[in-house]
């Protein structure tokens, strides 16, 4: 990030002395003012997030805002000494969360234009600030969850993340002391927030580990295992529900689905009622229970538990599933529970939101990358099968992400009978990057075929018609003749940048020829470029290859090299198809491998 720089939002100033227009939206004042956190002075169940924050990203001041039309009220805070607890909306930095209700990060405020005017940049030496909205569960921003430095820094990528999952927690916080407040008000203010603040100081360690959850069995594990265990519930489920096919399922806590309803069903099984109407369902011990669910009453008092609430999980007017929680001991749900359940299941119908986009994304991803490899196996067609060589040609996608790149090969023989051999890396995993591919290696194809030139010149014409037909492109490529030479073949190759080809002899003897490599394609068409040549001793083996093959994670490519080279001459004297075969089952030391291409040539 260039110093200077934001996220979330334009590089563009506020007018001057006026706040942005969405600070005074009636109904996100309303929703400011239902959290009670105005002029609050003491809610300890908060500070210990701004003080995480202000320890993980080793900054002086962190705070937790809300804001009016008038104020930025510091409900939180950590670093602030002076006993200052509020500033005005022009002089907060929060009005640019709540203006793009989104992130809003700046390396050094005095030389941003957005924020060199601001105020707080003299009178607080604000330099580096970076801040996530406080939502509330309608998803109006109430204020920030920020950090704030006096020097300019640039925010590094896992400091945001640590952030951001810090303001989640921060936003369920005050979800949940914001349904206390509507749903106890006959109660007076200390004791609704000392009830609150018990459940939330059992809740805070959950909600943090909401921010990482990754599927829907970790989310089961954690409302069942943790989350309902916290709130005082002796049991409780977890609803899904799936529009895409009109089910709601029943998940446990390893992710599997022990239970499904239909949405168009009629029948007035609790949890399944809440999940398809949004509308919640309290039952008292005994006689509530058969009176709403027949079917149920005997199940109800043969697990012995008393009374039960199910609440819905809603994102904005839409709802994901349900969360149901049992006490026993107990006649009728305990009001303050669910007040703290309620503001549980908005978290995690958040939580799940968030895994459903992800899923919807990664299968669209699949979707393009199937498209894609698809294009990409088309455009590779079987290699030539030239008298006294046996060639075998494999390409494999990268095997940890819905992508796909532009690693190709090709084997062919020229109008004259010349064996062409070439292998290359287009810069790119996507389908712009196969559709690059297709047409170098049809340039190859057709460079080849209409010159006899050796493969250096021929690397040189394909770099000039590239540059000429104006395809932006980096690649790394290998072009390689197979010619006669004294007493049998030999082997004339040049390599753009790419990775050196392997020689196995018959007696298992492997050489890398690694001759320096020249320039990549597409930097300079007017590089140099030289022919190097070696000679092929029949029963010999050849291997070119992409660094799909070699590279792994926090290994060096050297240390990749060395270890083909080693499994190319323990498998290398097997027929192609099996060495192709061997060579890709290998397992990378981190279990992930790039998208691959290789070409292996026996010379009999």
């Amino acid at each position: 990030m260039e110093r200077g720089a934001a996220v979330g939002t334009e590089n563009r100033a506020e007018p001057p002395g006026r706040s942005p227009a969405a600070v005074h939206d009636p109904a996100r004042l309303d929703a400011v003012r239902a959290t009670g956190l105005l002029d609050a002075l003491d809610v300890g169940s908060l500070d210990h997030l701004t003080d995480l924050a202000a320890t993980l990203l080793g900054a002086p001041l962190a705070f937790l805002t809300v804001v009016d039309d008038e104020r930025s009220y510091w409900a939180s805070c950590a670093g602030v000494t002076d006993g200052t607890r509020q500033n005005t909306v022009e002089e907060s930095f929060c009005q640019y969360v709540i203006a793009d209700s989104a992130p809003f990060v700046v390396a050094d405020a005095s030389t941003h234009p957005r924020t060199r005017d601001n105020p707080s940049v003299r009178s607080m030496g604000v330099r580096a600030w970076a801040g996530y909205p406080v939502m509330s569960a309608d998803g109006h921003a109430l204020g920030s969850f920020c950090v704030v430095d006096t020097v300019p820094r640039e925010w590094e990528q896992a400091q945001l993340d640590t952030l951001r999952v810090l303001a989640e927690a921060a936003s369920a916080h005050v979800t949940v002391m914001t349904h206390t407040l509507a749903a106890e008000r006959e109660q007076t203010r200390r004791d609704v927030v000392a009830a609150a603040e018990h459940g939330l100081a059992r809740m805070a360690g959950v909600a943090l580990l909401l921010g990482s959850v990754d599927s829907a069995g970790a989310l089961a594990r954690i409302v069942l295992h943790q989350g309902l265990p916290a709130l005082g519930a002796s049991g409780g489920l977890m609803l899904v529900r799936a529009d895409t096919d009109g089910q709601v399922r029943v998940v446990d806590e390893t992710g599997t689905v022990v239970g499904t309803g239909s949405l168009s069903d009629e029948d007035r099984l609790p949890g399944l009622h809440t999940a398809r109407t949004g509308e919640a369902v309290l039952l008292s011990r005994g006689q509530a229970h058969d009176a709403f669910a027949p079917a149920m009453a005997e199940l109800y008092r043969r697990t012995g538990e008393g009374a039960w609430a199910f609440t819905p999980m809603r994102v904005g007017q839409r709802v994901v599933g349900a969360v149901g929680a049992a006490v026993t001991g107990v006649d009728h749900f305990p009001a303050s529970g669910l007040t703290v359940l309620d503001g549980f299941s908005a978290l995690c119908a958040q939580t799940l939101d968030r895994l459903q986009r992800q899923e919807e994304q990664r299968s669209t991803n699949r979707a393009l990358a199937h498209m894609s490899e698809t294009l990409q196996r088309s455009l590779l067609t079987q290699p030539a099968d030239p008298p006294g060589l046996t060639i075998a040609v494999r390409y494999e996608p990268a095997s940890h992400a819905a992508q796909v790149g532009g690693d190709w090969y090709d084997a062919f023989v020229t109008a004259d009978g010349r064996t062409t051999l070439a292998i290359g890396d287009i810069s790119g995993h996507d389908s712009m990057a196969a559709a690059a591919m297709g047409q170098v290696r049809s340039l190859v194809r057709g460079l080849s075929f209409s010159t006899d030139h050796g493969p250096a010149r021929l690397l040189t014409s394909l770099d000039v018609t590239l540059r000429a037909l104006a395809l932006d492109t980096l690649a790394t490529a290998a072009l390689a003749h197979v010619e006669a030479g004294p007493g049998g073949r030999r082997l004339r190759w040049s390599s753009a940048g790419h990775l050196p080809p392997l020689l196995r002899e018959a007696d298992g003897t492997v050489r890398v020829l690694d001759g320096t490599a020249d320039l990549m394609l597409g930097v300079d068409p007017a590089t140099d470029r030289r022919d190097l040549t070696v000679d092929l001793p029949t029963g010999s083996t050849l291997l070119l290859y992409t660094d799909g093959l070699v590279e792994s994670r926090g290994v060096s490519l050297q240390v990749g090299i060395d270890r083909l080279r080693d499994q190319l001459a323990d498998v290398g004297g097997q027929h192609p198809e099996q060495v192709c075969d061997a060579l890709l089952g290998e397992q990378r030391p981190d279990g992930r491998r790039d998208d691959t291409a290789l070409l292996v040539v026996r010379f009999d």
